[in-house]
């Protein structure tokens, strides 16, 4: 049996990685849940301000954190795990028909073989525009809250594979690691942060 990490987390597998280092699945053993464990060369200024914006949050579309822990000489960040895939990657799974999506209403013709394709909405415009709600909904939860996410993306966005057949998919907001707290006015905008290909002209 692997040994633990923190006294707590024990290694499932790598999920993947990066710059910044590593993400683990593990299973934490006192709250017998399994979570994604960003493992940390060393505690960096956006991954510890991600950290501080989103332990403070609870809404169902964004990701939840749960613990900063420094062991020896490296640093982790645990957070809820999220069974699914990025948008980009949904998308690609459910291409639109002859290049375009459909009318309200009319059929999808959503890939069969994908794991969203037996949702209560699936087969029709509903299921992106419920999509296009509940990402509404989390930036307006942070925007009440006075936070700018910074670099909102399809790469940032995860959806969330449904447990029944009966239940939507469930977007989750990730990488909070350019968010800020709002200035005054229009200042917030002007910081140059973000993703190029995604940021409009005004924020750069």
């Amino acid at each position: 049996m692997r040994p633990l990490i923190a006294d707590k987390f024990r290694i499932i597998e790598k999920l993947g990685s990066g710059a910044f280092g590593e993400v683990l699945l593990v299973k934490d053993v006192q709250a017998k849940e399994k979570r994604a464990l960003k493992k940390l060369d060393k505690l960096s200024k956006s991954a510890e301000n991600e950290f501080l914006i989103l332990r403070s949050l609870n809404h169902p579309n964004l990701v939840r954190v749960y613990d900063l822990i420094k062991e020896g000489d490296k640093v982790y960040i645990s957070q809820e795990y999220v069974q699914g895939v990025s948008l980009d990657k949904y998308q690609d799974q459910n291409p639109p028909v002859a290049g375009r999506r459909p009318h309200l209403g009319a059929p999808a013709q959503l890939n069969t073989k994908s794991k969203y394709s037996n949702s209560k909405l699936s087969g029709s415009w509903d299921l992106d525009l419920e999509i296009l709600v509940q990402i509404c909904r989390a930036l307006a939860f942070l925007h009440n809250k006075g936070i700018i996410h910074g670099d909102i993306k399809p790469g940032n966005i995860l959806i969330q594979e449904p447990r029944t057949n009966l239940q939507d998919p469930i977007v989750k907001l990730i990488d909070f690691g350019l968010s800020k707290m709002q200035k005054t006015g229009w200042e917030r905008g002007r910081s140059g942060a973000g993703t190029d290909c995604c940021c409009c002209r005004s924020s750069r």
